[in-house]
């Protein structure tokens, strides 16, 4: 694939899904530094399965979506998530948690570990975010 052709979908990816812009960024980094845009990049079967997930997702969303607008007007509460591939920490509130991942997730994805700590929240603090506005921010 050139990357030319990446960029253009880069582009078209930004505008039509916010949530794509990690997706971006890896794909801005297996582009070389100073490569021409007629030359050809080498894609490994990673960038391939996101790239198939995301043209799928693209031909088939219907414009549609459960999450209500986000308004940054004064959240009732605040929710910090990130993760690294060694242990995740998070924070609800004035409640924080942290933990090492498990030997046996080395091989999970680093999307997988950075939603994993969103999820622990969710988990232990739903019953509290019922009726409120929460803000979320995830580092990636």
């Amino acid at each position: 694939m050139s990357t030319a052709t990446i960029s253009s979908r880069e582009t078209q990816l930004s505008r039509n899904r916010h949530s794509g812009r990690p997706f971006l960024r890896r794909l801005i980094d297996i582009i070389p530094y100073g490569v021409q845009q007629h030359k050809l990049v080498r894609l490994s079967s990673d960038v391939k399965a996101d790239l198939t997930t995301w043209t799928h997702f693209l031909c088939t969303y219907n414009g549609k979506t459960f999450f209500r607008s986000l308004s940054l007007s004064s959240p009732d509460l605040n929710m910090v998530a990130d993760a690294c591939t060694l242990g995740y920490g998070a924070c609800f509130g004035s409640c924080w948690i942290q933990e090492s991942f498990p030997s046996s997730w080395s091989d999970f994805h680093i999307t997988v570990k950075e939603f994993f700590p969103v999820y622990v929240l969710i988990s232990m603090f739903g019953l509290h975010m019922v009726n409120q506005e929460v803000n979320s921010f995830v580092i990636i």
